[in-house]
């Protein structure tokens, strides 16, 4: 599970923000194509525009910090883990690895 979750928000983390900055360059790309019509000077129009779109950029920047922090959280509790399972979790248990030379750790 751990895994997966690792793998999910990684992408998660990668893909977010990318589809922001298209969203971006497309709406910006749509909004200065009205400003190069011919007649057509509307500066009101245009910065609504503007910050219309800088939305999906928000957003893309919103849910891929998000998921990074969803990633860095679960890649800890992973390690904590699996350093944990690979330590003795009882002091007998580390007695006995300590004078039986056989019992490695599977690390």
């Amino acid at each position: 599970m751990p895994k997966k979750t690792l793998i999910i928000s990684g992408i998660i983390t990668i893909i977010a923000p990318m589809f922001g900055m298209t969203g971006t360059v497309i709406g910006m790309l749509q909004a200065f194509g009205t400003l190069g019509q011919p007649g057509v000077a509307n500066m009101n129009g245009l910065s609504a525009a503007i910050s219309g779109v800088l939305v999906s950029t928000v957003a893309g920047l919103v849910i891929g910090g998000v998921s990074f922090i969803v990633f860095i959280v679960t890649l800890v509790c992973w390690l904590l883990n699996r350093k944990l399972s690979s330590s003795a979790s009882t002091p007998k248990q580390f007695a006995e690895k300590k004078d039986n030379p056989t019992i490695q750790n599977s690390t």
